[in-house]
């Protein structure tokens, strides 16, 4: 049996005796860094190249990787328990129908980016993990113009804090 909780704004919990399941996570989140081959910490033998998003220590993964984990979990047909907390992430009451999302900006969004900004709009909380020069800025601005300032303050004021 796991059980999910959230730990944090950003993580979320896995709790289980069972260190199987654990370590079948870690290893399922776990890829070789680009190029790894060539750092300095790879050729002395200090670093294997491999980068994992699950922490061990804290036994958490990022909010954003959640679906990805249900998806895993019930391929391992692994018993989940899910804490009440993190089923509320899942009740968003925005739905992409209530915004005529019109981008009226300078330069209109690539498909990736019109994604992103739908995704964003419908979801409480994710991971946008776009290149250098992808456009999220852009994203940032079309959320605001699309959305009051009491929505957009209530679904993304942990990004307006970093603002600061």
């Amino acid at each position: 049996m796991l059980y999910l909780s959230l730990y944090n704004n950003s993580e979320i919990r896995l709790d289980t005796n069972d260190e199987t399941i654990l370590r079948y996570v870690r290893d399922h989140f776990t890829h070789y860094e680009k190029g790894y081959f060539w750092t300095t910490k790879y050729q002395s033998g200090v670093w294997n190249g491999k980068s994992s998003m699950f922490n061990s220590a804290k036994r958490t993964i990022p909010y954003g990787l959640l679906l990805k984990l249900f998806k895993y979990l019930r391929s391992e047909n692994v018993e989940m328990k899910i804490d009440d907390n993190l089923k509320k992430l899942f009740k968003n009451n925005v739905k992409l129908e209530d915004f005529e999302i019109n981008y009226d900006l300078k330069y209109y969004p690539y498909d990736y980016q019109r994604d992103c900004i739908e995704d964003a709009i419908s979801r409480t909380k994710g991971i946008w993990r776009i290149g250098t020069g992808g456009g999220k800025c852009s994203f940032d601005i079309e959320l605001e113009v699309e959305m009051d300032d009491e929505t957009y303050n209530k679904y993304f004021s942990d990004y307006k804090n970093l603002e600061k």
